[in-house]
């Protein structure tokens, strides 16, 4: 018997056991521990009472897992994971799944519909278009191996931690200056969802904020880095990442995930602090 029901009910194990069949097989490893699939899912917003699953026989065999927010003015549905385990595809069941979320979502106030992509995932990529989605963004993702950090020029500057508390006076700058707009997991809204998770670091010049940089220690990742476009080119962007990098448990490596591809001035510093290409994704989204 095949059934599609909401995973509110659903104990998340059953729900990572599930994401781990399915992507046993896909070109990019990962293999989340139960904490740390709980945790990605906070962060992303996902509210399992928006989120479908497809069960047969009262068995998981895929679902689609959605993070709700505000997203650009609008109430936006986030498509954290959308999965179907190997014995299981071919049946239409992602597309059956979509079709019954919309009017659920909709009945929620939702108005977008949100979603990544990575770049040769074609079969993804077919999918989502014939659903109705457009590419907005294209992305890239970095990574700096331990011991690969190059240093640049030397910068005068002090670097800080700041707490949850101020966080807010650095989204406002960032936003106000020609910062790009972080993609949903990277954004200030993710990272307030699991604030103990992350160290944010500012640079100060002459009392005044110059930029900051966002990494979680645990894991190396670098949500957001930002120099305020006024003082580039002084080494603060460099200063930021050493001190990333110190803090990073990972032995200094780091990586961050969705730099808008638009942004080659962001990708060529990358590289010249030793930062390595991995991957390429498509955002993309599709009004309700």
């Amino acid at each position: 018997m095949i059934e599609y029901r909401t995973l509110d009910s659903v104990p998340l194990e059953a729900v990572r056991e599930c994401f781990l069949r399915a992507f046993a097989d896909y070109f990019v490893k990962f293999s989340p521990s139960l904490e740390d699939f709980r945790g990605m899912n906070d962060m992303r917003g996902v509210d399992y009472s928006a989120s479908m699953g497809v069960f047969e026989d009262g068995a998981l065999a895929g679902f689609t897992l959605n993070g709700l927010g505000d997203w650009r003015g609008r109430r936006t549905a986030y498509d954290a994971g959308t999965a179907v385990i190997k014995s299981s595809r071919g049946q239409g069941y992602s597309t059956e799944i979509f079709n019954r979320l919309i009017p659920l979502l909709k009945s929620r106030g939702i108005e977008d519909y949100l979603l990544e992509v990575i770049d040769g995932n074609d079969g993804a990529l077919r999918l989502y278009r014939s659903l109705g989605f457009e590419v907005t963004r294209r992305f890239a993702c970095m990574k700096l191996d331990a011991g690969a950090f190059k240093p640049g020029r030397a910068a005068d500057v002090e670097i800080s931690g700041v707490p949850p508390a101020g966080w807010a006076e650095l989204r406002a700058a960032m936003e106000d200056d020609d910062g790009f707009l972080p993609s949903w997991q990277n954004s200030w809204d993710s990272l307030n969802r699991m604030p103990g998770r992350f160290a944010v670091k500012a640079a100060w010049s002459g009392g005044e904020l110059a930029g900051y940089g966002v990494v979680s220690p645990s894991s190396g990742s670098v949500p957001q880095l930002w120099v305020k476009s006024s003082s580039r080119g002084r080494g603060i962007g460099s200063a930021l990442l050493a001190d990333m990098a110190g803090t990073s448990n990972k032995a200094g490596a780091l990586s961050w995930l969705n730099i808008e591809e638009s942004r080659s001035d962001v990708l060529d510093f990358l590289a010249a602090r030793g930062f390595t290409r991995t991957l390429s994704q498509y955002e993309m989204q599709r009004p309700l």
